[in-house]
């Protein structure tokens, strides 16, 4: 359901805090790395998440609908096929 979650900002120190970086390049080049990281994080809870819970849902409603029954009247019913012919 849109807007039932909050999209955060997510951010995941990468660098570790026990070796200093030898130069300023160094401490450019880590900077650059956490704030690819913290793209790459914003994609995945953005774009690649929504994707990935809409796919779940179709397989779910593809899988009900092979499965599904239908009545057509007291005595008789008509199971579909996945592909739509009548069983």
């Amino acid at each position: 359901e849109p807007g039932k979650h909050r999209m955060k900002n997510v951010m995941m120190p990468v660098s570790d805090t026990n070796v200093p970086p030898a130069s300023a390049s160094a401490s450019h080049n880590l900077l650059l790395r956490d704030n690819a990281i913290a793209v790459w994080l914003d994609w995945l809870v953005t774009v690649h998440r929504p994707r990935r819970l809409a796919a779940v849902q179709e397989r779910r409603i593809r899988r009900a609908r092979a499965n599904a029954a239908i009545s057509a009247g007291f005595r008789h019913s008509l199971a579909l096929r996945a592909d739509g012919s009548v069983a």
